[in-house]
């Protein structure tokens, strides 16, 4: 929690932390890694947020900052940045030394402005997937957009989803790294393909995702969350959990989504994906060490 009445902001004080650049606290802008040994790592920062030295950050005027993102995050700037920063260190002065023009052709900045945008919507779509992102509502392949009357065929159906949001990924990605080396004058120095290590977008895990619904109905079964609402509660940082009747619960929300009818077929397509035998054992051996790997060592759930 970040505390700024007048007792904290003197405590802050005392410590020697004047607060500095605080007027661009909770703004919108952009921000990059620290460190970048294979990629310079950009970010859109909404507003709401602050920053320190481990994720620097800019703001520029509301008109230029699509532009600036996709100039940051483009090839030809990580070639200038190798240039001027070899140690892979990016501090704002290595920023501030970058190159940089800015096209008078309208037609071009509004072509720029909506393929960063798209780019933006995308990767915050993907990130919406997950459980831990705040945004998330439920497992996606279960949600009304994706659900069809099995398990397998709604799976199959968010995979394709995926698959074409990292192909328009990778696509807008490409057209803006042409763009830039035009505008910069260096087309034919700079290979404008983007290495699929560097998509935000990271090739689909069949596993994770159904490893994520196993975690879902863990959530379900303490009222995090909710099937018929598809609204999280997150009024509790930490519930206790019983994994004696998970299995049986995960039967319940099977039938539930998809009918009583289809449960055999269903179960055993989780199995398949998994690649293991006993979902059952899965959840008394495997699930907690998944669970603190994707909350970092922070758990949610804890064994009662």
């Amino acid at each position: 929690m970040i505390k700024f009445d007048e007792e904290n902001y003197l405590k802050l004080l005392n410590q020697g932390n004047h607060l500095p650049s605080r007027k661009y606290y909770f703004q919108k802008g952009i921000t990059w890694s620290l460190f970048g040994f294979e990629n310079f790592g950009v970010r859109f920062k909404n507003d709401g947020f602050v920053f320190d030295v481990s994720g620097s950050s800019m703001f520029p005027e509301e008109k230029d900052l699509y532009y600036i993102i996709g100039y940051l995050c483009s090839n030809i700037c990580f070639k200038f940045l190798s240039c001027l920063a070899p140690t892979v260190n990016f501090q704002v002065g290595n920023i501030a030394s970058l190159p940089f023009k800015l096209t008078e052709d309208v037609a071009l900045r509004e072509k720029i402005d909506q393929l960063v945008k798209e780019n933006i919507d995308i990767c915050k779509e993907e990130w919406s997937f997950y459980e831990t992102s705040i945004e998330f509502e439920a497992c996606p392949f279960i949600m009304p957009k994706f659900k069809e009357d099995t398990l397998e065929k709604s799976f199959k159906k968010f995979e394709k989803y995926y698959h074409h949001l990292r192909n328009q990924l990778r696509k807008n990605e490409e057209e803006l790294n042409k763009i830039y080396s035009e505008i910069f004058g260096v087309f034919q120095e700079v290979d404008c393909s983007v290495n699929d290590r560097d998509l935000t977008l990271k090739p689909f895990d069949r596993k994770a995702f159904m490893k994520d619904f196993l975690s879902y109905s863990i959530g379900c079964s303490v009222g995090r969350y909710h099937l018929k609402t598809l609204k999280p509660d997150y009024s509790q940082y930490h519930y206790n959990i019983k994994l004696d009747n998970a299995n049986e619960f995960l039967k319940k929300l099977l039938i539930e989504l998809f009918g009583k009818e289809g449960l055999e077929e269903n179960y055993h397509y989780m199995m398949q994906v998994l690649n293991i035998k006993s979902i059952e054992n899965y959840y008394q051996k495997e699930f907690m060490e998944y669970h603190q790997k994707i909350y970092q060592n922070h758990p949610i759930y804890f064994l009662q």
